[in-house]
């Protein structure tokens, strides 16, 4: 942040020449933000130009973070090592609405995001928005008084909605890959002053990555033989239950982390092969066992099941032809996480979600790897997108998992093929034994809630779930 530097808070970038600016794009889709930071002897200046082809905003109360919005972290405080917000510390986020808005118009959240005193202006552009700010450099929660050199905490999230809800998170820095500033201080990262005219002291962009892995680009989905190492057909009869020696059925209803609505039990009614070949996973309004969940007796049942202690494995091809449910709030989800999560918590155990499908979008199924540093909405992967929609049949969904790299497939089409050199020196932890996950949760942070369009049962139909390893 260069100072002294005379900026208009107007929502008009042109005064801001010269200063350098950093942009930050989406792990997939087209979704950026360009950002920079300022200084006189009274005021903080930031602005943020957000690239968003859609704007959503006002759609959700107060609850901008599941919306766009623009959120400006600083910690005023000069102890950089605090975790805890408390005075000094401010999460300042700024949604779209207040475009044209001006003194007790402006809306303004987030955590202590009223005590700095910032003033924003807003504008819609022709590619998304532009949020504009000052915050005094003097108030009743921090003295900021830039010095060549000095720094402050700091850090830019950019909350995006493609449809309804908030689908993608941008976070700067190199520090909050894994979206943590909203609660831990410690993972913003820095704003830099210097005064014009002198010299800037280096700093470090990035963590040096080494040599980089080299993928091989001729790798397809019938380039290499397989041999069959583990499957489940799921052929029996009619109502019959999972195959205990394949399948554990995990039992609880604590919103497993993502605020899920629903119960997983171990009854027939939600998991049970349906007599044609598949096994049918089945999410239901109704609650017959007097189920409790986080927010007091449960609304929803459904099955989550598991081959943690029976079949665990590293590498190979796990595939799956699924038919999955429709509706909103519905997100079926065929999944891997390691098999030392017991010991090493997620989500430095790793997560590989071969499939994922979440109501509201009803052609796009997405795969993605989440560890430590690159983990919920900072997951790394893509997306896969059909011209009907993917509760309409069955559909073949698999990774392919080599050391160093994995490749995503939908009825035989590469995706997305995610390496190490993605992780930009974050450590990969797809190196050690995982185990298959398959469930329909109901409602969630992603999903958000079933509304009155959400038909009951819901069901997932999985034809086989099949593991292979290379042949020798």
């Amino acid at each position: 942040a260069p100072f002294p530097v005379k900026i208009t808070v107007d929502g008009d970038l042109a005064d801001w020449a010269g200063v350098p600016t950093v942009t930050v794009k989406a792990s997939s889709g087209d979704a950026a933000v360009t950002f920079a930071a300022a200084a006189d002897d009274k005021f903080l200046y930031m602005y943020g130009d957000v690239l968003d082809d859609k704007v959503i905003s006002g759609e959700h109360g107060s609850d901008y973070w599941n919306e766009d919005s623009l959120e400006f972290y600083i910690n005023g405080t000069g102890d950089l090592t605090l975790s805890r917000y408390q005075d000094g510390i401010v999460q300042i986020t700024v949604p779209p609405l207040n475009a044209g808005k001006t003194g007790d118009e402006i809306v303004i959240s987030g955590i202590n995001g009223t005590k700095a005193g910032a003033v924003p202006a807003v504008k819609l552009t022709d590619t998304g928005y532009v949020v504009e700010m000052s915050v005094p450099l003097h108030n009743d929660i921090w003295n900021i008084e830039p010095t060549h050199n000095g720094e402050i905490g700091f850090n830019v999230n950019v909350n995006v909605a493609a449809q309804t809800n908030r689908s993608t998170k941008i976070n700067w820095s190199f520090n909050d890959m894994g979206d943590q500033s909203y609660q831990n201080a410690k993972a913003f990262g820095k704003l830099i002053f210097f005064e014009v005219g002198k010299e800037v002291v280096a700093v470090p962009t990035e963590t040096d990555a080494g040599d980089a892995f080299v993928v091989d680009s001729s790798v397809g989905w019938d380039t290499r033989k397989w041999d069959l190492a583990w499957s489940d057909e799921f052929e029996g009869d009619a109502g019959t239950a999972i195959n205990p020696a394949k399948w554990t059925a995990e039992t609880g209803g604590w919103g497993w982390g993502n605020n899920e609505l629903e119960y997983y039990t171990t009854r027939t009614e939600n998991a049970s092969l349906d007599g044609n070949g598949n096994l049918a996973i089945v999410a239901r309004k109704e609650n017959p066992g007097a189920y409790q969940c986080h927010y007091g007796t449960c609304e929803y049942t459904s099955a989550r099941l598991i081959t943690k202690n029976k079949m665990e494995f590293t590498y190979g091809r796990v595939e799956g032809r699924i038919k999955v449910p429709r509706g909103q709030g519905i997100w079926p989800a065929f999944w891997m996480l390691g098999a030392n999560i017991d010991s090493t918590l997620w989500p430095a155990c790793g997560e590989i979600d071969i499939m994922e499908n979440v109501g509201f979008e009803p052609s796009i199924v997405h795969g993605t790897i989440h560890g430590p540093g690159y983990s919920g909405t900072q997951g790394i992967g893509g997306s896969y997108e059909i011209d009907g929609e993917f509760a309409d049949d069955f559909h073949v969904f698999a990774v392919d998992w080599d050391p160093n790299v994995i490749r995503w497939y939908v009825d035989g089409n590469l995706t997305k093929t995610v390496s190490i050199n993605d992780l930009n020196g974050r450590e990969w932890v797809f190196d050690h034994d995982f185990f298959i996950i398959l469930n329909v949760a109901v409602g969630g942070y992603w999903p958000r809630n079933p509304d009155a369009t959400t038909e009951f049962p819901q069901t997932m139909l999985i034809d086989y779930v099949r593991v292979y390893e290379l042949a020798k």
